[in-house]
């Protein structure tokens, strides 16, 4: 799925070999958030266009499975899925529309790292915003930050937004 601005058509193309957007990670999250505020930034200060990309995670075929037969409660998780990009959508909205820049809203399913670096690779963009949330010790292990991989493939900067709670 993609939405865009519809300010003007040239929402991130080239101009005289200079690339014209950024992209920004986005999950409807205070992290999600502060990577957005970081691409707006950026956005305003060079007249840049900004791809929003928002990353739902497949199902995996046993949730799958389960959401068939869990009926109702497999229902509302697909519908907190919905949310989770609803609310990312609002957050474009209300950062992006609401500065006056050109945007995008993305939609991708599966790895978020792969899916941001297909993303990247069809839109090529002159940075990266995404965010990273603290995580206990024993959390870090279970989980793959999305930038540290990106990171290591990407053809442009990867800024991440430390976000925290506390």
């Amino acid at each position: 799925m993609t939405v865009d601005s519809g300010r003007r058509p040239d929402a991130g193309s080239r101009t005289g070999g200079t690339l014209r957007r950024i992209m920004v990670g986005v999950d409807g999250s205070p992290a999600g958030r502060a990577a957005l505020l970081a691409a707006r930034t950026e956005a305003a200060a060079d007249g840049l266009g900004v791809i929003a990309v928002h990353v739902r995670r497949g199902l995996s075929p046993v949730e799958a499975l389960g959401a068939t037969f869990a009926g109702a409660a497999g229902g509302c998780w697909l519908d907190c899925r919905d949310d989770g990009e609803l609310t990312a959508w609002l957050d474009c909205v209300q950062t992006l529309e609401t500065a006056g820049l050109r945007w995008q809203f993305l939609v991708r399913e599966g790895e978020p790292a792969r899916a941001l670096r297909a993303v990247a690779e069809e839109y090529p963009v002159r940075s990266i915003h995404l965010a990273a949330r603290p995580r206990p010790w024993w959390a870090r292990g279970f989980h793959h930050c999305p930038a540290r991989a990106l990171e290591s493939y990407a053809g442009c900067p990867v800024h991440v937004a430390a976000y925290s709670t506390g």
